[in-house]
């Protein structure tokens, strides 16, 4: 049996050979970039000890594929399944399919057709060393895809650790060197779960994966000898990516770690320390863990909360718990975590990330029932659930409410400052306070709602709780018509960035389509001189998966406002009357006072631990 030794100083030489197999789940918008990274992988060098073998699945030529990709690539023109591809010399082989066909459609979904090629690759190519990349949309423990033309079949982790699991074993390889994953939310504790003991040294993104994704052209350190063991592999794949983003705009808050696997088992040992006292004093702590999740850094969210990930860097949250006597416990997990992650990079926004984040939806309302049987973190999903039971259990003195008369606000410089009170009791168990705000619109009277951040707590005992709104709003245009879109707005202090999020729907250019598309736009602008620093276009399907989106330039783009509906319910509508062209690259922002006389309503909120919520509001005209 051939045995892949550990990362890092293990004695290995450039001159071991190596096989990288790549598994291209290109059955979906991202299509086109496919392309490009074949391309990159196209220029590795294999005239030495190095190989290169991709399995690579296309869409079809059809109706409903609107955007998708119809070119060919190197010389070999476009089609419509599954290829196998081995590249050398600058170019493209097309080979004989695993199955022992040419050209076929594969569900690229499913753990038969990951063991299949596994299975094929290290047979046929048989090295000392190796390497797996998976390439497609992200969602962390929910997986890879989907494959669009086979029934948007995902990827999920059962899957991924029993079809990597079958393929090794046909191979009669103990393990992989590397697994890495081309695609959003992969660095995730699940993740990293279900494929330990399967590979040495995982690679994977706890952000947003801009649609260039990696830099294949990294893998030529293999043939130079500059990257001779999985770990010195990893973190030029991160380099490379950090740098590739850098070149195309999109590295504000870009994240890729390198994981050592073979110390993971402390990580987990350290995580169930920590979350033992939490589940056994479960109502002590819940309002402490509903206030860390605040102060976390998410990934892959929205203004929709529907849509949001609910993945939070793990290391982040452990040291955002205070207060509830685990120091000790928080400390090991860091100390495990800074054993496990041994490099990573990030953007000038993402600094906080630790290199591994994990599921942690604070509200029974979000939490998915499939991570019990696919989220590969059994004591984790118990302190969830622990969490969740605390909040039904909160004491009625405590439960979000605030004071009689006990809000003011008035205008200034800042624009508005709206302050309410609470009672102390109260203010211990509070884990939010979000301003929301909205205008009239004089033309249909009706009140659309523009946007939302988050406020403060005193933190003093005195029960004061705060917010300030600057009194603008966003506008897009494409040169030719503008909307107004909602925002949910963060300042980062350290970096000067203002980082919105904004929510948007696409549509195709014929518009007949009864599938559309929901986007976040992630804007980050500099404070100090107001320029559009970048502006990424992100998408997440039914299935949680996300990835950057592919526009049509002739499709259509409408930004998101929320309205108050008859009933008083709110409801996501279009910002404009009239749709702007998907042309991306020439849409323009601008962030614009809003006129004086205007109706502004504004409303102060305030939730507790267990989600119950309480609010201030005030009508007034814009100053």
């Amino acid at each position: 049996m051939i045995s892949a030794t550990n990362g890092g100083a293990d004695g290995a030489s450039s001159d071991e050979s190596w096989t990288v197999l790549v598994y291209v789940m290109g059955d979906t918008d991202l299509e086109m970039f496919a392309l490009t990274d074949l391309e990159e992988m196209a220029g590795i060098d294999t005239t030495g000890n190095v190989t290169v073998v991709a399995l690579v699945d296309r869409t079809p030529d059809a109706p409903g594929f609107s955007g998708y990709s119809d070119a060919g690539v190197l010389g070999i023109p476009n089609w419509e399944g599954t290829q196998l591809i081995e590249f050398a010399n600058g170019e493209m082989t097309v080979m004989t399919s695993p199955d022992g066909s040419g050209e076929v459609e594969l569900n690229l979904g499913t753990a038969d057709q990951l063991a299949g090629f596994v299975s094929y690759g290290l047979n046929t190519f048989p090295a000392d060393r190796s390497a797996l990349v998976l390439w497609d949309h992200g969602g962390g423990w929910t997986g890879m895809g989907p494959d669009e033309t086979d029934g948007l079949d995902l990827l999920n982790l059962t899957e991924l650790h029993d079809g990597l699991q079958a393929g090794l074993d046909d191979a009669d390889v103990d393990r992989l060197d590397l697994i890495g994953f081309d695609a959003c939310l992969m660095a995730t504790y699940e993740v990293a779960a279900s494929v330990v003991g399967l590979a040495d040294t995982l690679v994977a993104s706890e952000e947003l994966e801009p649609a260039h994704g990696w830099d294949y052209g990294v893998f030529n350190a293999l043939a130079s000898g500059e990257a001779t063991t999985s770990q010195e592999l990893g973190i030029a794949i991160a380099d490379a990516y950090l740098e590739h983003a850098r070149d195309y705009g999109t590295d504000t808050d870009v994240t890729l770690s390198v994981v050592d696997l073979n110390a993971f088992s402390g990580i987990r040992e350290a995580l169930a320390g920590l979350t033992d006292p939490l589940v056994e004093y479960s109502a002590e702590s819940a309002p402490e863990v509903a206030r860390a999740v605040i102060e976390t850094r998410e990934y892959g969210s929205s203004p929709k909360p529907e849509n949001s990930s609910n993945i939070f860097d793990l290391g982040d949250f452990a040291s955002n718990l205070s207060g509830l006597g685990i120091d000790a416990e928080i400390a090991q997990l860091q100390a495990a975590m800074d054993e496990a992650v041994v490099y990573k990079v990030a953007g000038p926004v993402a600094g906080r990330a630790t290199g591994l984040s994990i599921y942690l939806p604070t509200s029974p309302e979000y939490f998915n029932p499939d991570y019990v049987e696919n989220g590969f973190a059994p004591g984790w999903e118990a302190f969830l659930q622990s969490h969740y039971l605390a909040g039904t259990q909160i004491p009625d003195e405590s439960v979000a409410q605030f004071l009689e008369d006990g809000g003011t606000y008035f205008f200034d410089e800042d624009g508005l400052n709206f302050v309410g009170y609470v009672d102390p009791v109260v203010e211990s168990a509070i884990a939010e306070v979000v301003i929301y705000y909205g205008v009239v619109d004089p033309e249909d009277d009706n009140l659309y709602y523009i946007g939302e951040e988050s406020g403060w707590i005193a933190g003093d005992g005195s029960g004061l709780v705060g917010a300030i709104y600057d009194l603008t709003i966003l506008t897009i245009s494409d040169g030719y018509d503008t909307s107004y879109a909602y925002t949910d707005f963060y300042f980062d202090e350290d970096e000067a960035l203002l980082l919105f999020d904004v929510p948007m729907t696409y549509g195709s250019a014929d518009l007949t389509d009864d599938d559309y598309v929901d986007l976040v736009l992630s804007l980050t602008v500099d404070a100090t001189t107001g320029d559009v620093v970048s502006e990424v276009y992100f998408q997440v399907d039914e299935f949680g998966q996300w990835s950057e989106f592919a526009a049509d330039p002739e499709g259509f783009v409408w930004p998101s406002v929320q309205m108050e509906d008859y009933d008083g319910s709110l409801v996501w509508v279009d910002g404009g009357d009239i749709p702007l062209f998907a042309d991306i690259p020439s849409l323009e922002y601008s962030f614009e006072p809003i006129p004086s006389g205007t109706t502004l309503v504004a409303e102060l909120w305030i939730s507790d631990y267990a989600g119950n919520t309480d609010l201030l509001s005030l009508v007034d005209l814009v100053p």
